[in-house]
């Protein structure tokens, strides 16, 4: 009896087992082409809303009046970038003493005047710059000097003139002697990148 019950037992599990395998067979004969039917319209569905995405751009760049509104921010753009970087280049990188004092005496030179006195002082730090005191005395007739202080104002230093003294001497040919007291102030290289 018992071995009767265990033969029953496996044929009944052998039957359930080969009914569960033929159950997984018929479920999946019946899904499977609905499961490929739907990955094929997932694909079509993501390739149309390529397509669409491209027209969608294609439109909106073939309108003549955005084109005309694009190349007329680009343009607004580069006009911009260049008033930028000329404010922000109107002073010069170079904040030690020998680079202004060089850019002096170039000045001086083109203007044909002569140094009688230079000297500089301590530069003050402030917040994007450095302002350095020069005293300077310089010699010349007056279309020397006053091309000097034309040369001066036009060069790439910011330059405050707190004492400006001119005094002739009476020579032939006559020439005079001013007395500056400036500020020039540079850009500090650390601060204004």
């Amino acid at each position: 009896m018992k071995e009767l019950d265990k033969t029953i037992r496996r044929k009944i599990e052998i039957g359930a087992m080969a009914l569960g395998v033929a159950m997984l067979v018929v479920l999946f004969s019946m899904y499977s082409p609905q499961m490929r039917r739907i990955k094929s319209l997932k694909s079509s569905i993501a390739v149309m809303n390529e397509k669409i995405a491209a027209a969608e751009s294609k439109n909106q760049i073939d309108s003549r009046s955005d084109l005309k509104n694009i190349y007329s921010l680009i343009r607004r753009y580069g006009e911009l970038k260049k008033k930028f970087d000329e404010a922000s280049n109107v002073l010069p990188m170079d904040s030690n003493v020998s680079g202004v004092m060089d850019a002096l005496l170039r000045l001086a030179k083109e203007s044909n005047v002569d140094f009688v006195k230079l000297v500089s002082g301590t530069p003050v730090r402030g917040k994007n710059y450095d302002e350095m005191p020069i005293e300077l005395m310089v010699k010349s007739d007056y279309i020397g000097l006053m091309r000097f202080m034309r040369n001066l104002e036009g060069s790439r230093m910011l330059i405050r003139l707190n004492l400006f003294h001119i005094e002739s001497n009476e020579e032939r040919p006559p020439s005079l002697e001013a007395d500056f007291n400036l500020r020039v102030c540079v850009r500090d290289r650390v601060k204004a990148k």
